[in-house]
């Protein structure tokens, strides 16, 4: 009789970040996926011929857009906010990561799950309600919070988390942030995608970028401040290719967040303790996928300087610090503690 591996007898735990534009998952078992929040629905029987099936996620919906009604429930502050469709479609994602996790294996999960530090407390209670029904037990709790977890900085830090639906900046003291602790600032990456296509398409005769291309535009080249290099791109216009410069417009979009990081930065700094602040200064991180965006920690320093010594840094893989942030928690609170934080579902026992 062969042994079985150690881990077959443990509980899978998951760290889920539920992002507008991506989700990501990791799991005790060494599982890591990224994955784009999105849901397509065949438009007609042409389009479910061509996919073979009546729903796709992520890449692959993406990929067949134009054949699909495409649904992000996580766009507009989680889930089931605006109706039932949304509702559906969120619950079918968040089913599907979770069965990806799980990599063909039974038996119970444990998943802590890191939301936008912005998201409603109606939000949050629906995302419980649907977790409750793939999950043994399941912890909500706010992005920033679980990214200073894995940075092991759990007070007298500063977190920027720059996402697609918003930019969040939040004082870290030593326990969840309270609404009095955070800004929130509506305009994150879907914004700089939506100002991108309209300079442009402003600047450049007869040339008209999708929201997609602007996206992808800015993911590769985005830069804050002096232009690392000229930022000329082959695109077509009236079908046609051409060489266009989009330095100018894509340093203009980009460097637009920084004045408002600065301010609501400066403005969260004195609610530190004043023995406090030179650490918190000194402790300023950005994460989510806009702080991909080139020099941005160096301009957002360079705003804050006349509050003395301040270093900012970029979070390494930062489409994954909180669900990093959330597997460790998991990893580390027994189970049985759970309900202490007062978030955690339980389902009904088998036969109950």
């Amino acid at each position: 009789m062969t042994n079985q591996p150690d881990h077959d007898n443990s509980p899978l735990l998951l760290g889920i970040k539920l992002g507008t534009a991506r989700t990501a998952v990791v799991s005790s078992r060494g599982y890591r996926q990224l994955t784009p929040s999105v849901v397509g629905y065949p438009r007609d029987i042409i389009a479910i011929r061509l996919l073979g099936k009546t729903q796709v996620f992520g890449d692959q919906a993406l990929a067949h857009k134009s054949a699909l009604v495409l649904y992000h429930p996580l766009r507009d502050g989680l889930a089931a906010d605006s109706g039932k469709s949304n509702y559906n479609a969120g619950s079918e994602l968040l089913q599907q990561i979770i069965s990806e996790a799980r990599q063909g294996e039974s038996g119970d999960i444990s998943a802590v799950i890191a939301v936008p530090a912005r998201t409603s407390p109606a939000a949050r209670q629906t995302l419980q309600q649907m977790a409750a029904q793939f999950c043994r037990n399941a912890l909500i709790l706010p992005e920033p919070y679980l990214v200073a977890y894995h940075l092991n900085r759990l007070a007298n830090c500063l977190l920027v988390d720059i996402g697609a639906g918003g930019v969040t900046v939040c004082a870290i003291k030593g326990s969840a942030p309270l609404p009095q602790d955070q800004a929130v600032l509506p305009r994150g990456g879907d914004y700089l995608d939506q100002q991108l296509q309209a300079l442009v398409n402003q600047h450049h005769q007869g040339l008209h970028i999708s929201l997609t291309q602007a996206r992808q535009i800015k993911e590769q080249y985005g830069y804050v401040g002096a232009a690392p290099e000229q930022v000329q791109l082959t695109l077509r216009a009236k079908g046609k290719p051409g060489l266009y410069d989009l330095t100018d417009e894509l340093g203009a979009v980009c460097g637009s967040i920084v004045p408002e990081v600065v301010e609501q930065l400066a403005s969260l700094l004195p609610s530190f303790d004043p023995e406090d602040q030179e650490t918190a200064l000194q402790h300023i991180y950005l994460t989510g996928g806009g702080s991909r965006i080139r020099r941005l920690a160096g301009m957002i320093a360079e705003g804050m300087h006349e509050y003395g010594p301040v270093r900012v840094s970029c979070v390494d893989e930062p489409e994954y610090g909180g669900a990093e942030g959330a597997l460790q928690l998991a990893a580390e609170l027994p189970p049985a503690d759970w309900q202490e934080f007062g978030l955690a579902n339980r389902l009904p026992e088998a036969g109950s």
